[in-house]
């Protein structure tokens, strides 16, 4: 065992995991400061082309200062400077410290510790960003497995019940229908997606997103089989994942 994954063994051990969930209203506050942040930069016409060609990183580094803007300039009521840090985007742990170099697209952070943590880097939002369309191979399998999977398998989000998935989309695919479609077909060898990635009934739309047209929120629920060190035998419980897709 190496230094790294003993110091977490210990943590984990002396810690109370997973971490209670955040408020709804944090999660909406954090959403609607996307949602702000992301009206802006496509509302510059030179940077919209831009991002409709651009890979991941690129959108992610101008989505991240956009929103420390909007934080800074205090353009969204719900996500304040008074509230929550600035998103990062820093290495991490996984579960059990194995992968030390663990790099989430934004991490969403509160001002204020919550009481009764003690691993506060690990207590937050977590988002994995995914670009959906304008290439072959951009698809709801790249989306899933390049970035959902991080969540249900204990490298992103292993101390929290909840995470979120950003989409960038290139297509006209409105939510819930194309993870539905994804998650119930079948793999080869007769699998089916929802059983790979243990999801827990069907995606849902979340009632707050009921009356927009774009930018909506859709929820998924997925099991975790793993455990927290250092024997494995406590569990880290469900994360819900809230997906957030932002159109192009």
């Amino acid at each position: 065992m190496s230094a790294h994954q003993g110091f977490l063994t210990r943590i984990a051990a002396e810690t109370s995991l997973p971490f209670p969930p955040m408020e709804l209203r944090v999660l909406l506050g954090i959403e609607e400061g996307i949602r702000v942040a992301w009206k802006s930069l496509i509302s510059d016409a030179t940077k919209h082309a831009i991002m409709l060609k651009c890979d991941e990183v690129d959108i992610n580094v101008d989505l991240e200062l956009e929103l420390d803007k909007t934080l800074s300039e205090n353009t969204c009521p719900t996500f304040t400077d008074a509230q929550f840090n600035a998103p990062t985007r820093s290495e991490f742990f996984n579960f059990n410290g194995e992968k030390r170099e663990k790099r989430p697209d934004l991490v969403f952070s509160l001002k204020d510790s919550r009481p009764g943590i003690d691993l506060r880097k690990y207590d937050a939002v977590f988002a994995e960003c995914k670009i959906i369309g304008g290439e072959s191979n951009k698809n709801m399998g790249w989306y899933v497995k390049g970035g959902l999977s991080k969540f249900v398998d204990g490298d992103y989000a292993w101390a929290m019940p909840q995470a979120l998935m950003i989409g960038y989309i290139r297509t006209t695919q409105k939510m819930p229908d194309p993870l539905s479609e994804y998650f119930f077909k079948k793999k080869t060898g007769g699998e089916f997606n929802s059983k790979v990635y243990n999801l827990q009934g069907d995606p849902v739309m979340c009632p707050q997103s009921n009356r927009r047209t774009v930018y909506r929120v859709c929820r998924t629920v997925h099991s975790r089989s793993w455990g927290y060190p250092p024997d494995g035998k406590r569990k880290p419980g469900d994360i819900t994942i809230r997906h957030l897709w932002l159109e192009l």
